[in-house]
């Protein structure tokens, strides 16, 4: 029974929303109903960085930018010693504004 509670816990944890977040606000209006969301591996210790992510085709810059963690990315990083770290990064586009000779 005790070990069923741990498998549990630590399911619950792994599937838990976040443990860290951190985010960028260049401004706080945003066109993006949804965020964007991109899933990255970083592996060897960052010795080998990711491909650069490339945003939605329709997204000129962006406003908000998160990184966030949890439980179960920290988890895959501590068992592979480092080896392989998931990050997740949220994203969201600023509105497009044209240039006021085109209005």
């Amino acid at each position: 029974m005790r070990i069923l509670q741990c498998l549990l816990l630590i399911s619950l944890l792994t599937i838990s929303e976040g443990c860290m977040n951190l985010r960028v606000v260049s401004q706080y209006d945003s066109a993006d109903l949804q965020p964007h969301q991109v899933t990255e591996w970083v592996y060897f210790w960052g010795l080998m960085q990711p491909n650069d992510s490339r945003t939605d085709e329709l997204c000129e810059s962006m406003c908000i930018v998160s990184a966030k963690t949890n439980f179960g990315y920290l988890l895959i990083g501590a068992l592979s010693l480092g080896m392989a770290v998931p990050m997740q990064v949220v994203y969201e586009c600023c509105p497009y504004e044209p240039p006021a000779s085109d209005i």
